[in-house]
């Protein structure tokens, strides 16, 4: 099952494809209630284009419990997005050890009103600490055996490689000219236009230039924002 689903995940060239793709794969293991997947940090490296507000960049979950988990800001107690930055491997809901009353609150409403029984969250890592989730229910209060979170967990990776893949295709030809990255290279390690000038060797008005147009070409409007996306993107080394 896992080999089928590399191949065709692979040869996937839409988010929606990729998305039913990813339902079907987990409904094979008695997932079928749905799933959310999500950017838990550094969503503005991204270019999602999802209309769900964030950290969700979609979800097969229920038309009514989408709409009730953004008006509540369910996201702010929801204990999976909380341990998922954190967690070195999936984990099953079942095994939080949960004592703030909110999100006990928030776990037994998922389970009686929105009917998710029992889930799994899939902690996906990328090499620069963003960390993205897979929230993954059944209609069952079964749980699954090792193997099959593990198949669930292979599964999940291989899906969101390829969604990365396919979102980032567009921005591979961001490019910034060599002053620029050594600008950000500086603003990375704390260094003020000033001090950039006294390293680089000019002014700090020439600085403020590289800078500004570094931002206008990664579309931010921070330094914060331009060295995380810089770093996304594999402009300057972290």
């Amino acid at each position: 099952m896992i080999a089928d689903f590399v191949t065709t995940s692979n040869r996937a060239t839409t988010d929606a494809e990729l998305f039913e793709l990813l339902g079907d794969f987990l409904k094979k293991v008695g997932l079928d209630a749905g799933y959310a997947y999500g950017a838990l940090t550094h969503f503005d490296a991204y270019d999602f284009k999802s209309p769900l507000p964030r950290p969700a960049v979609t979800t097969t979950y229920s038309s009514d419990w989408i709409h009730r988990y953004a008006a509540e800001n369910y996201a702010a107690v929801d204990p999976t997005v909380a341990m998922a930055p954190k967690a070195t491997g999936p984990f099953q809901w079942k095994d939080l050890n949960i004592t703030d009353e909110a999100a006990i609150a928030f776990l037994d409403e998922a389970k009686h009103d929105a009917g998710l029984k029992q889930g799994q969250c899939i902690p996906l890592h990328g090499p620069y600490g963003d960390t993205f989730a897979i929230s993954v229910a059944s209609s069952e209060d079964d749980t699954l055996s090792p193997d099959e979170l593990s198949q669930v967990f292979l599964g999940c990776a291989q899906f969101h490689q390829r969604f990365i893949q396919l979102n980032l295709k567009s921005q591979k030809q961001i490019s910034l000219t060599p002053r620029q990255k050594e600008c950000l290279h500086w603003v990375a390690a704390n260094k003020s236009n000033w001090e950039i000038g006294m390293i680089m060797g000019i002014s700090e008005r020439t600085v403020r230039f590289h800078l500004e147009k570094a931002f206008e070409v990664l579309e931010v409007a921070s330094r914060e924002e331009a060295i995380v996306k810089a770093i996304m993107f594999g402009l300057i080394s972290p």
